[in-house]
This record gives C-alpha cells, sequence and structure tokens, in this order.
C-alpha cells in the first residue's frame, strides 16, 4: 500500500492534467459531474477531502474509489 503523505494530494486542476485525469474526464465539467453524483462516497472512502473551500483528491486512493464506485454503477446498470 502506498503511504499517504500530503504530496498525494491534487487539486481538481492538477488532477486533469495527469494522464489519469485526462482520459478518464478530460474536462473539469465532467470531473466536477462525477463527485457531484459521487461525493458521500468519496469522503466517506477518505479520498476526496475539503482545504481552504476547494476539494482535493488523495491519490492513489482516489484511484481505486473511482474504479470501485464505476464497478457498482456497470454491474446496477445490468439488472
Amino acid at each position: 500500500m502506498n503511504e499517504i503523505t500530503l504530496r498525494n494530494i491534487q487539486s481538481k486542476s492538477e488532477f486533469l492534467e495527469t494522464p489519469e485525469g485526462k482520459s478518464l474526464f478530460g474536462s473539469a465539467n465532467a470531473i466536477d459531474w462525477f463527485e457531484r453524483i459521487n461525493r458521500k462516497a468519496l469522503v466517506e472512502a477518505g479520498v476526496l477531502i475539503k482545504v481552504r473551500g476547494s476539494w482535493h483528491r488523495i491519490r492513489p486512493a482516489y484511484d481505486m474509489a473511482v474504479i470501485e464506485i464505476a464497478t457498482v454503477l456497470a454491474r446496477k446498470e445490468l439488472k
């Protein structure tokens, strides 16, 4: 497991500059929508935090939470 430090915390713009952020979300609007719909799960997973009024992502745990949420949504769609 990766150690969580302050270096692991990214703002929305920092995350969207990463290859993962670009390929999965692509835009600020897309990540805003995903996080608004799934905010409770992301916060409860401890991967989305609020610092000085702005939301930040704790990586790589954030990535795994996104995958878990997307998996649950995909399974629901198959029912």
